[in-house]
């Protein structure tokens, strides 16, 4: 148990000093998503070198295809704006409206969740890393991306949907219900990724919204302002914090044992 404290004494200082570092320095949103993450990912991976290939394809699937998806969704929604995006690297990559940049934000931004909850957990061996579950996510994902491209190449129009960023978000709370009915056992430790999670992704948020990595402008059923910035009820109960609940439960349902 000591070393599990000393642990998230090392990560709450990596979180802490990128923090800071971006507060002081001009940093690309690109670079900011890698350090953020990749830090307290390469800890983890140092700590448990197993959990790597734990973590790779639930971040591929679920930060790549579903990722774009709900970027796609949000952005055309008009759910929140990025106004660095000028120093993207890759802007306007998928479907000429979803930035590469912010993709890789949500394929690390799995990886560091599903490491983190991997290395809170003991699994006394390492079970399959793919089920054949696997195969029918990645059909509804393609199937998703599917649809949008024929609306912007084929019938040149976004789809677009009210309150994106209520829908999506209460969307992907399915696994999280689907896993406590169907493992009851495994749900309770899934929550103890949110503490320290939580407090991460708020640290993050306050800092992304003071160097303008991104900025919502409306669309959600409540929003209030934090020093002078507009944020929706959806990005304190969604991604602040279920986000570490939805993460791992996809992980446990379609990639677990």
């Amino acid at each position: 148990m000591q070393y599990k404290i000393i642990d998230h004494i090392v990560l709450a200082f990596l979180v802490a000093f990128v923090s800071l570092l971006l507060l002081f320095y001009t940093i690309s949103p690109l670079v900011g998503s890698i350090l953020y993450f990749a830090l307290p990912s390469a800890y983890l991976i140092l700590r448990k070198p197993e959990i790597f290939k734990r973590a790779i394809v639930p971040a591929l699937i679920f930060g790549l295809l579903f990722g774009i998806g709900f970027e796609y969704l949000n952005e055309v929604g008009g759910s929140w704006i990025f106004p660095l995006e000028s120093s993207f690297v890759f802007p306007s990559f998928f479907f000429g409206i979803v930035p590469l940049d912010v993709i890789v934000w949500y394929v690390l931004w799995v990886f560091m969740i599903v490491c983190y909850y991997e290395y809170l957990i003991y699994r006394p061996s390492m079970p399959t890393l793919v089920s054949r579950r696997i195969y029918k996510l990645l059909a509804v994902s393609f199937a998703a991306l599917g649809v949008i491209a024929i609306a912007e190449y084929g019938l040149r129009t976004s789809i677009v949907i009210p309150y994106a960023y209520t829908i999506t978000g209460l969307t992907a709370l399915i696994p999280v219900y689907m896993l406590y009915k169907r493992k009851p056992d495994v749900f309770p430790r899934l929550t103890h990724t949110i503490p320290f999670l939580a407090l991460f992704f708020l640290v993050m948020e306050a800092v992304a919204l003071s160097i303008g990595y991104w900025e919502f402008v409306g669309g959600s059923i409540l929003t209030f302002t934090i020093a002078g910035h507009l944020v929706p009820i959806e990005e304190i109960l969604l991604w602040i914090i279920a986000s570490p609940l939805v993460i791992s439960s996809y992980h446990e349902l379609v990639l677990g044992e």
